[in-house]
């Protein structure tokens, strides 16, 4: 995906579905790319959009220009792995601040 300058934005656990075709086999898929967009690694991402709570702390910066890229895609891996190894979200709150 991101080798084909894809980024999903909205990675998380309902986004990810294992398929089992056969004993022997089990896929990953990752689906709805509703959000997704195609991407200009010189330019970056300035839309803020994706799910609370796997949304990369870029995304949130409104202070000065949001400019973001595929890595926010790993960031959200990263927030589904904690909350499967841990059981809940590695930031909780009220508001986002």
């Amino acid at each position: 995906m991101h080798a084909n300058n894809i980024v999903h934005r909205d990675l998380k656990p309902k986004n990810i579905l294992f398929v089992n075709p056969n004993e022997d086999d089990l896929y990953i898929k990752i689906v709805d790319f509703g959000l997704s967009c195609l991407f200009d690694p010189s330019k970056g991402i300035t839309d803020a959009v994706g799910t609370s709570q796997y949304k990369a702390p870029e995304i949130w910066n409104e202070d000065y220009d949001r400019n973001y890229n595929e890595k926010v895609d790993t960031w959200a891996l990263g927030v589904i792995a904690f909350k499967l190894l841990v059981g809940s979200y590695p930031f909780t709150g009220k508001t986002r601040d």
